[in-house]
């Protein structure tokens, strides 16, 4: 609702409503030397989320001098019951290099021993502030009361969040951009393979730097370059089997990317990626290790071309690139990296 000059508030309220079932498998107990291993599949019959969502922000523009500030201020609800059934087991003999299929199973009794409830609440205050074209900062502050309740466990915390930044564009097809953002994730929910099955982890606060450039060598192209490093808090499977939050994590790398037109019937889309993504704190077993499940570099290409003679004909092709990435933790299997 535009309620006055420059100004609005806004209201919105919604909710969904997830169930599935899952058949979760993980290979372990496994020979390099002969591939002869065993796999372990948990099912799981009818998890459901419910989730509700409440928002509400006041949105507008003002000036001091020759600065102008576009000003958002709101408070935000969200709650989710989550209801995770126990999980049923079974082990096949696999081999890693001449694998068998692996028997249907009927899907098991639905039994809920965990429910749990998440509630966050959110306050929040931001500026973008911009001087001429040229300059433009932001900042950002959120206060945020989290809770994750189950009848086995009890996660509170109520930190305080910042984001700032700034971009400078000296020219009208270049900018330059540094931002910091700081934010609460929650709580990831323990594997079903786990000995910990269903456990809701506790919410932690991620960090991440990032700066880059972007230049429109010509028009409708734009070219992109960025550096970024993530702190966040990692979670995984330990060799006792227990899906365990006792590590940071740190993704550091350089990405970039290439979209818009090349020609007037010929686009492009490209990107790509290099990227360190490694334990840098908890249990020894995993300290200096690669995230598993995450390459060191991943890239694509996308060319369409509009044929002129034939309107609405439309050829298009890509190439999609994954690098090799770590079956685990631990480190002691990689799989290999594959192009689509």
């Amino acid at each position: 609702d535009d309620f006055a000059s420059d100004w609005r508030l806004a209201l919105a309220a919604g909710q969904s409503y997830l169930t599935r079932d899952r058949a979760y498998s993980s290979f372990g107990n496994y020979d390099l030397a002969t591939g002869n291993g065993t796999v372990t599949v948990a099912m799981t019959h009818g998890n459901d989320y419910k989730t509700r969502i409440y928002r509400g922000d006041l949105s507008g523009t003002f000036r001091t001098g020759p600065i102008e500030h576009n000003v958002l201020i709101g408070v935000a609800y969200n709650t989710r019951d989550g209801n995770v059934p126990t999980a049923v087991r079974y082990s096949f003999a696999q081999n890693l290099y001449n694998p068998v299929a692996i028997p249907q199973r009927p899907n098991p009794p639905r039994i809920i021993p965990n429910p749990s409830k998440v509630e966050d609440l959110g306050f929040y205050l931001f500026d973008r502030a911009s001087l001429g074209e040229w300059l433009q900062a932001t900042i950002g502050y959120r206060k945020t009361d989290y809770s994750d309740i189950s009848r086995t466990t009890s996660y509170k915390i109520k930190p305080d969040t910042l984001s700032y930044g700034v971009m400078v564009k000296p020219a009208h097809w270049a900018s330059v951009y540094a931002n910091y953002i700081e934010g609460l994730e929650p709580g990831p929910i323990a594997q079903q393979i786990a000995n910990n099955a269903g456990e809701i982890l506790p919410a932690a606060i991620s960090k991440q730097k990032e700066a880059g450039v972007k230049i429109e060598p010509m028009d409708g192209l734009l070219l992109t370059t960025a550096y970024f490093h993530i702190k966040r808090p990692s979670a995984y499977l330990n060799s006792a089997n227990f899906f365990v939050q006792d590590a940071e994590a740190v993704y550091e790398g350089v990405e970039f990317s290439l979209v818009g037109e090349l020609t007037r019937n010929l686009s492009i889309a490209a990107s790509a990626m290099s990227l360190e993504a490694e334990q840098k704190s908890g249990n020894a077993t995993v300290v200096g290790k690669r995230i598993e499940n995450v390459s060191k570099f991943s890239g694509s290409l996308f060319l369409e071309y509009r044929v002129p003679m034939i309107e609405g004909l439309r050829l298009s092709g890509g190439v999609f690139h994954v690098g090799k990435r770590a079956v685990n933790a631990l480190n002691q299997a990689f799989v290999p990296g594959y192009e689509t």
